[in-house]
């Protein structure tokens, strides 16, 4: 695991298109912390997740970032967030920033409605509790869009979180 820094800000290199079961910009599972490094640059790393910021060192989850965690020195998980805003007691995804740059070929991104997706992605199956879709990669790799409630409405609208992940 690369040293902590003081915050890693978001990569300038390394693309932003997401491949569904494949990769996240450049960055692709099984991928050792040194050669996500050489990618991304430096990170700030906490309990085995390695993280790059909009606004490096903030911790209270009101920056998207990107993430990567690691398990026997190998990338199990690449993630795109979004960034959180408080508002009125809550905290809700605020669907802006950097982190809205990476996205699929087909456009979907933070934001993207639940609709877009299953249009997108057709063969996309169901996440458990209706919490989105995966689109199956290569092995047991599989693409998670993962939605959250929006602004008080009573169903699961828009995506939040794109993970890739070994199934």
């Amino acid at each position: 695991m690369p040293a902590a820094t003081a915050g890693a800000a978001l990569p300038t290199g390394g693309g932003k298109v997401i491949v569904p079961g494949v990769s996240i910009g450049s960055v692709k599972l099984g991928m050792t912390p040194d050669e996500v490094t050489a990618i991304w640059g430096a990170p700030e790393c906490f309990r085995g997740t390695c993280y790059w910021e909009e606004t490096p060192s903030n911790r209270n989850f009101n920056t998207g970032t990107l993430s990567v965690k690691y398990l026997g020195g190998k990338a199990v998980e690449v993630a795109v967030n979004s960034p959180f805003k408080a508002s009125f007691g809550t905290t809700k995804p605020s669907f802006t920033g950097p982190v809205l740059a990476y996205k699929t070929s087909k456009g979907i991104k933070i934001g993207s409605k639940k609709s877009a997706v299953k249009t997108a992605y057709p063969k996309a199956t169901p996440r458990p509790r209706g919490q989105g879709f995966n689109v199956k990669g290569p092995g047991k790799a599989v693409m998670g869009f993962v939605l959250i409630r929006s602004a008080g409405l009573a169903d699961i609208t828009r995506i939040y979180r794109i993970v890739l992940a070994t199934g």
